[in-house]
């Protein structure tokens, strides 16, 4: 199974999925982010020591690192997701409509998850919970995100258990955990 966690930035996408990753039993080792810092770093580089200095700061330049994914993605909208998915199992932060749209058509994700938090804005994020199967809902602690994250893997464990662990998700539905 593939996951794709989209939402505002500091939303808590990388929680979710590291989280739903030892749940399920599926590879999570780093964020789209982490795919891209290379690409910024080649770009903007000359003011890093590093790709991980690069990366670190990344939240103070949202703007420019969402303008060079997508030139880097401009022939093909899912050659950074595509790249990533070769080594993990979970997709996050996707932000341009065009990029998820070109994901979903090339079946890259098997389920859509919206991550919200009141208070958390991201201008350079298209995505809407409407565009995904499924919303969370971070409007507490993380006790009550692992909660929500804890109850929503045993549905997808189940399911995966049923079809061996290779089916996608045959009906999407929009629930909204709160």
């Amino acid at each position: 199974m593939k996951i794709g966690i989209c939402g505002p930035g500091m939303a808590g996408k990388d929680t979710v999925a590291t989280e739903l990753a030892s749940i399920l039993g599926l590879r999570y080792f780093a964020g789209t982010s982490k795919w891209a810092a290379q690409l910024v770093f080649e770009r903007i580089g000359r003011f890093y020591r590093s790709v991980e200095d690069c990366w670190n700061d990344r939240r103070n330049h949202r703007e420019e690192w969402a303008r060079i994914i997508g030139e880097y993605n401009s022939k093909d909208p899912v050659a950074l997701y595509r790249d990533c998915l070769k080594d993990q199992d979970f997709l996050t932060g996707i932000r341009w409509k065009h990029e998820f749209r070109a994901c979903a058509a090339a079946g890259l994700v098997d389920l859509w998850i919206y991550v919200s938090r009141e208070g958390c804005k991201d201008s350079t994020c298209q995505i809407t919970p409407q565009d995904c199967d499924l919303t969370i809902v971070n409007d507490g602690t993380l006790g009550d995100l692992n909660w929500k994250l804890g109850t929503i893997g045993s549905i997808l464990r189940s399911h995966l258990d049923k079809e061996n662990r290779s089916a996608s998700l045959v009906t999407p539905c929009h629930l909204i955990t709160e």
